[in-house]
């Protein structure tokens, strides 16, 4: 059944989803194993070093018991936990269902409140506190478990919390009731409890319900709490949390478990693939890089597969995996998919294990990780460091990387089975009794705090996606500064072009005798065509990114500028690979960065990307995100998987704007938002205006990396 809480309205005014929410959640913890899923925060940098008295910015205590990891959204923080009552109920009934074996563990008589706190990420007192029922649990669980190890998810709209047999609760970010599903009663392996957490997609909310009976996966409308679709699975008892992913344009939905790993279509429910092979009571949560998934396990022996997504149909035994590996794989923690590294622990043991994920070449097997004996905690990542924190509480911070390099030992008087959660300078811990917030003092955190964290800030960029008319530069110009006109009307404070598209990437074109084409030139800042994109970007209170041919005495260059709101030239970038350009153009030296209200800006040329060297050096120069005007390759084969690689090496935004593309990839290397406006590049004076003429702005909300005042 479900009821929904109709005097509540859904609340269009502070929607983040769709690109909003995509670039939000790279700055907080929204989900259990953080933005990605994969243990990463990208913009994360806690601190090395802490203990009961040092870099404590504030303890909480806890109401009841729990061990879902704390979920972290703008300035609240989130925890579920079930607390036992002295009420009791007289008799018990009978249970309705046995697990195969029976029940090896104690049915509770007391009533449970099962609870969801609201901390103040910024003092640590409680804002509100909301019980979801009050209920006697048709089951025990595990001595080591609880009734209250699904960590919850946010939208930034609205929190959704499972207790799994007591059901599925949506409060809005003030702790009010939206609505509530009873999806029935598990019966799990000899009563050891539940864990799954949900995954919210867009509007839709996963739950998957894997237990001794009949288990079911389902989609529930995130509005409503309503049913969009269900499927029977063949499973037994598991406590994996599904992966959304996309794929060349697919979203699949991945549930390890028991029998088989499956593969769903995100939008039907039906099967896209799947493969056997894990081992009995599967927990780790699936985690994926590049076109493939890792799912492993490691109760009663080994399994680690490496699944493509382009698969189809059953794959077990078919040769048809990408690789695998069969030792020291994790029983109850999730691996940790750090760059192209796989951390995972054996079963629950202090021993470390490091894969190179794209061909599973061991990089560290199975290491022993002195001061600490076990991990519930999964493993987590953070501005080049892992940290693995203890049952007893003893946490491990790690350099990222193929050996073992122990950079601290960190011992709090608390034991932690919750995996911790990153968010900017923080890093939030959950004791038996505590909730932690790590962090370094006020005074240094503070100058290091972004905006968008501090209050969800974004900046409006427009990408100028414009066909090129070769050599034309006034004509290119007047069409481009229709379209610059445009962005600024629509709101971007951030307006990008093409590369080179004042003279219509004229260098493609052999045939244009060599002084024609020296004379498209432009000087900078005393070019007409440059003052006169000075003067509009002054006009339009803009920030302009522009592609241009620039000359420098008898130089050539191909150079982007940026220009400030006042019309003043910020700075300017020279393309270093030129490739087929070298016969007429020189290349640039040096991989500037420009400080803008929006954070340190890097700029990059087209086949720059390709080279991570080259853009490894803006961020060795303090980059906080990339624009990379761009005239060469462009769409999903040639083009995004390098501009996605360069992103996720680099922990960036890319904002890709090209004659046929607009692309924008996420710092987990997701594309955060792509249109491919056709695949003409290049158009003749006469043709402008027809069909083959599209030209476009998009928009993007970048967050904000300022370091000054607010914007």
């Amino acid at each position: 059944m479900y009821v929904l809480v109709t005097s509540c309205l859904w609340p269009a005014s502070i929607d983040v989803r769709g690109d909003d929410f995509a670039s939000a959640r790279q700055y907080h913890w929204h989900q259990w194993r953080g933005p990605a899923a994969d243990g990463v925060a990208p913009h994360g940098d806690p601190p090395v070093q802490w203990d009961q008295e040092t870099n404590i910015r504030w303890k909480a205590a806890i109401p009841g018991h729990g061990s879902s990891t704390p979920i972290v959204w703008g300035d609240q923080v989130f925890v579920s936990a079930a607390v036992e009552t002295e009420r009791k109920v007289d008799a018990l009934p009978a249970p309705a269902a046995e697990p195969p074996g029976g029940y090896k563990t104690e049915r509770p008589a007391n009533y449970y409140r099962f609870v969801v706190a609201c901390f103040d990420r910024e003092t640590g007192r409680i804002r509100w506190e909301r019980t979801a029922t009050e209920e006697v649990p048709h089951e025990g669980h595990h001595p080591t478990h609880g009734y209250a190890s699904a960590s919850p998810t946010t939208d930034g709209r609205f929190l959704y919390v499972s207790f799994g047999s007591r059901g599925v609760y949506c409060f809005d970010m003030e702790g009010n009731l939206q609505w509530k599903r009873d999806l029935g009663d598990m019966v799990t392996r000899f009563g050891w409890g539940e864990g799954t957490s949900p995954v919210i997609c867009d509007d839709c909310l996963v739950v998957n319900w894997d237990h001794e009976g009949d288990s079911s996966l389902f989609l529930l409308d995130a509005k409503s709490g309503e049913t969009k679709w269900q499927v029977d699975r063949d499973e037994i008892s598991s406590w994996s949390t599904p992966l959304v992913v996309d794929h060349k344009g697919f979203r699949q939905l991945i549930v390890n478990a028991t029998r088989r790993v499956t593969s769903y279509d995100l939008a039907t429910g039906s099967i896209v693939w799947e493969c056997g092979g894990q081992t009995v009571n599967v927990i780790p949560s699936p985690v994926a890089m590049d076109g493939v998934v890792f799912c492993m396990s490691g109760f009663q022996g080994s399994a680690l597969c490496a699944i493509p997504l382009d698969s189809v149909g059953d794959l077990t035994d078919s040769g048809r995996i990408a690789w695998q590996h069969g030792r020291g794989t994790p029983y109850v923690p999730s691996p940790l998919l750090y760059d192209n590294q796989l951390y995972f622990t054996k079963s629950n043991a202090a021993v470390l294990s490091c894969l190179n994920a794209q061909n599973g070449d061991v990089l560290m097997e199975e290491t022993r990780l002195p001061g600490v004996s076990s991990f519930y905690a999964s493993p987590v990542g953070a501005a080049g460091r892992v940290y693995l924190v203890g049952r007893d509480g003893t946490a491990l911070v790690l350099k990222h990387g193929p050996k073992l390099e122990i950079l601290a030992t960190n011992a709090l008087d608390d034991p932690i089975d919750a995996s911790p959660a990153i968010v900017g300078r923080q890093i939030f811990l959950r004791g038996q009794s505590h909730l932690y917030c790590i962090a370094l003092p006020e005074a240094a955190d503070s100058e290091w705090v972004s905006a968008v964290e501090r209050h969800g800030q974004t900046v409006r960029v427009a990408g100028i996606v414009l066909k090129w008319i070769r050599t034309d530069k006034e004509a290119n110009c007047r069409r481009a500064e229709a379209l610059i006109r445009e962005a600024a009307a629509g709101g971007a404070r951030l307006v990008v072009t093409t590369e080179c598209f004042l003279d219509g990437y004229a260098i493609a074109d052999k045939s244009i005798p060599l002084q024609t084409y020296r004379d498209l030139g432009e000087p900078i800042p005393d070019g007409n065509y440059y003052r006169r994109l000075a003067a509009l970007a002054r006009e339009l209170k803009i920030h302009l990114v522009a592609g241009m041919l620039e000359a420098d005495g008898e130089l050539r260059y191909n150079t982007a500028v940026l220009i400030d709101p006042e019309g003043q030239l910020v700075g300017k970038y020279r393309k270093q690979k030129l490739e087929h350009e070298l016969v007429r153009n020189t290349p640039g030296d040096s991989s500037p960065v420009f400080e803008t209200p929006y954070g340190r800006v890097g700029v990059m040329i087209c086949a720059d990307r390709r080279e991570p060297e080259i853009v490894g050096r803006f961020f060795e120069n303090g980059a906080d995100f990339l624009i990379c005007p761009s005239g060469g390759m462009f769409g999903p084969k040639r083009n995004d998987p390098i501009v996605q690689s360069r992103s996720r090496e680099n922990k960036t935004h890319i904002i890709f704007v090209h004659p046929a593309e607009f692309l924008v990839t996420g710092p987990d290397g997701s594309i955060l938002d792509q249109t491919i406006l056709g695949d003409v590049l290049l158009i003749s004076k006469e043709d402008a205006g027809g069909d083959q003429d599209q030209n476009r702005v998009f928009y993007f909300e970048l967050p904000v990396r300022a370091r000054g005042d607010d914007i």
